[in-house]
């Protein structure tokens, strides 16, 4: 069931004025996560009242609901929607908020991220002026103190103080994953994902960004990556990692079967090289390293669910510019979680044992072999 508020309102929106939308799902974060998100958007240098912002409550209790109602009552440029159903992921509110935007460029903001200032400006001055079908920006990470660390990029995306514009007839296949993966700070041509009916797949729970902006890109003529102009705060969330270390034998046999779902769907199009499907092997390859109570039973049907795809992660080119930048050891990590269950059982409960977060253990691997 679905229920729509505010629509009393939507009318004052068409103006000139207003060319973009932002679309932000929400289940129940910390509220003044929310409130760094929301501020985000009124501190856009375009001018808030200029913006489109449409919130989607979505699978939440009253409480939370009437929090955010009174946060955005006094705004007319706010859609507040409510959404119940049983899906879990974002999908389905990103879906059921594109139903409600009016307006030519959307971007996707989650609850707890936030916008640069001049994000929405600078995005609608290049999307007007240049025929490209998104523009992507650099990300930095925000811990929950609000201080802001910068992420270590490949060398693929720093190489250039200028804009990068990927024409997909030509090199596609070049686009970093980073810049595939992740459907949060970019601003798309909305139009041209209507055209194209592109939504997200409400069935599938990991990588479902990827789908999407996978299926912009196979439609698309260019898209444009700015690699060094900082668009996106993401939030590093403590709580997910923990999760992550709390995951169970089913969190990552459902893990597995979305990630083999996504290879599936795209593993025979041109349009995305094979760094992106191997970082995919590498995501299942992490995530069991990451999680301390994994059985040796699901560790071996992972191996023999994933032994099809495994030559995907380590043929690595030793020339080319991004597997430099990506560690080889943290590509073994990963290999031999896969491939080599007992061995990875044992790891595992000695880093348990040991009392060692095997994340930390990652991040370690990963800069210090980079």
């Amino acid at each position: 069931m679905s229920q729509t508020l505010l629509q009393n309102n939507f009318e004052k929106l068409k103006t000139d004025n207003i060319m973009a939308s932002v679309i932000i799902p929400t289940h129940k974060p910390n509220i003044k996560y929310f409130l760094r998100c929301f501020d985000s958007i009124k501190n856009q240098t375009f001018g808030f009242n200029n913006i489109e912002v449409i919130i989607v409550v979505h699978n939440t209790n009253e409480q939370f609901f009437s929090e955010i109602k009174d946060l955005v009552k006094d705004y007319d440029n706010v859609k507040l929607l409510k959404l119940n159903n049983n899906k879990h992921s974002a999908s389905s509110p990103r879906n059921y908020g594109m139903k409600f935007v009016t307006n030519k460029y959307v971007t996707f903001l989650d609850d707890d991220d936030a916008l640069k200032e001049n994000f929405i400006k600078d995005s609608l001055n290049y999307m007007k002026n240049n025929n490209v079908q998104f523009v992507s920006y650099a990300r930095k990470n925000i811990h929950d103190d609000r201080n802001i660390v910068s992420i270590k990029y490949n060398e693929l995306e720093t190489r250039t103080d200028k804009e990068i514009v990927y024409n997909i007839n030509n090199d596609a296949n070049n686009i970093p994953f980073e810049q595939a993966v992740f459907v949060t700070g970019k601003l798309f041509d909305f139009d041209f994902i209507k055209k194209h009916h592109i939504l997200f797949n409400e069935d599938i729970t990991v990588f479902e960004d990827f789908l999407f902006v996978s299926e912009v890109i196979k439609h698309s003529k260019s898209v444009c990556v700015q690699p060094h102009i900082l668009g996106y705060y993401y939030h590093l969330n403590e709580d997910s990692i923990i999760n992550n270390l709390n995951r169970t034998d089913v969190d990552i046999l459902d893990c597995v079967e979305g990630i083999i779902n996504i290879i599936e769907t795209i593993k025979s199009s041109q349009y995305l090289s094979n760094i992106g499907l191997r970082e995919l092997i590498a995501y299942v390859g992490v995530t069991m390293f990451s999680s301390v109570n994994i059985s040796y039973s699901t560790r071996c049907k992972v191996r023999d669910l994933m032994q099809k795809y495994i030559k995907l992660l380590w043929f690595v080119d030793k020339n080319n510019v991004y597997a430099k930048n990506r560690s080889k050891m943290n590509y073994k990590i990963m290999e031999t979680e896969i491939t080599h269950p007992t061995i990875a059982y044992v790891i595992s409960k000695t880093l348990k044992l040991l009392r060692i977060n095997p994340i930390s253990l990652v991040s370690f691997f990963t800069n210090t072999f980079d």
